[in-house]
Parts: structure tokens; C-alpha cells; sequence
């Protein structure tokens, strides 16, 4: 299981044309500083788990005292495009999560960020809500986001099971393509 994990997570990352290393422009370190605020907000807000905490010790410590959390942060690919039409790049920020008790509830699971820039990327902000319950993909599917494209469209494929599909292998799956117009996600 482990392996099949690392495996998704690897290809995700070259399906995004990750780039984990230094940045190539100034846009890309202000969107990379960007995402680092993010984390920071959601450790801040307990929604994560520290890479220290992350751990079954940890997580069974911080249930004996209420807090219930035990996910940490799977490592980040960057797909970088104008994904506002501004003139000024923006990225597609998406990782897999861990499970830092151990188990496998969130083998499918994906965050996908926006970092987009204000003022024709003299200024970015991060919107971690827009990419969540879009319409078009069905309600017993889930949507794994690939990459931008050159012009700014957002794709990826939606995945689902059939009632005979064993967990591992969810058998459904469309493509998706989405577009940011006017502060809103719409699909193509």
C-alpha cells in the first residue's frame, strides 16, 4: 500500500510538472512563500499535524486530550499557468495527505490550492476553498487536479467506484477541464 502511494504521489508530481527545487522566477518564490503562509495558517489552525507530529504516537496523545486530528502534509507539486488572465503567473498547488495514525482513509484524497496574484503578480494570495465541491463532477466521485495549461485552464480527472470495483481500483473516470473567469470556476 505504501508503494502504491508513494507511486501515485510521484506521478502526480511529473503530471504536474512539479517543481520542489528552486524556483525559476520571482513569481514562483512569491507563489511558493505563498503556499509556505498557507501551511502556517493551517498548523495555526490545527488542521494539520507538524512533520514531527505526525506520527500514531502523536496522534493517539493528542486524542487522549480531545483534539482530533491526524493528517500532516504530503509534498507539494507546483503546475504554474495565468490561471486568472491576469498577465501574471499563478500555480495549481496539490498534494496527497498522510495519515499519520497509519491507516488508509485518505488513499484518495487530494488538496489542491490556487495561488493567485493580485495586482498583476505583485501580490499573491492563496484560495484553498475554490477547488472544493465544483460543479459537473458527480457527487460519488472525486476530482484529482493534474495540471494548469498554458492558457490558465485547470485539468484533471474525476474518479469513482462501481459497486463491484475493489478499493484500490476505482474503475470510473472522466476528464475534467476547468476555467477561471470573474472569480468563479467553471467548467469546459
Amino acid at each position: 500500500m505504501t508503494i502504491k502511494l508513494q507511486t501515485l504521489v510521484a506521478a502526480l508530481a511529473i503530471s504536474l510538472g512539479a517543481t520542489l527545487a528552486q524556483p525559476a522566477s520571482a513569481n514562483q518564490l512569491a507563489i511558493q512563500n505563498a503556499y509556505k503562509e498557507w501551511k502556517a495558517s493551517q498548523l495555526r489552525a490545527g488542521n494539520y499535524l507538524a512533520a514531527s507530529q505526525c506520527n500514531l504516537q502523536s496522534v493517539v496523545e493528542l486524542m487522549k486530550s480531545g483534539r482530533r486530528i491526524n493528517k500532516g502534509f504530503g509534498t507539494a507539486a507546483f503546475s504554474y499557468g495565468d490561471i486568472n488572465r491576469d498577465g501574471a503567473e499563478d500555480a495549481l498547488v496539490a498534494f496527497n495527505p498522510h495519515q499519520c495514525d497509519g491507516g488508509n482513509a485518505l488513499m484518495n484524497a487530494q488538496v489542491a490550492i490556487l495561488i493567485l496574484s493580485a495586482d498583476k503578480g505583485s501580490r499573491y494570495f492563496y484560495d484553498d476553498k475554490r477547488l472544493e465541491n465544483l460543479k459537473g463532477i458527480p457527487n460519488e466521485m472525486w476530482a484529482i487536479f493534474e495540471r494548469v495549461r498554458s492558457n490558465g485552464d485547470i485539468t484533471g480527472i474525476a474518479y469513482g467506484y462501481r459497486d463491484t470495483d475493489p478499493r484500490c481500483c476505482p474503475s470510473l473516470q472522466t476528464a475534467f477541464t476547468y476555467t477561471y473567469r470573474n472569480n468563479k470556476m467553471r467548467m469546459n
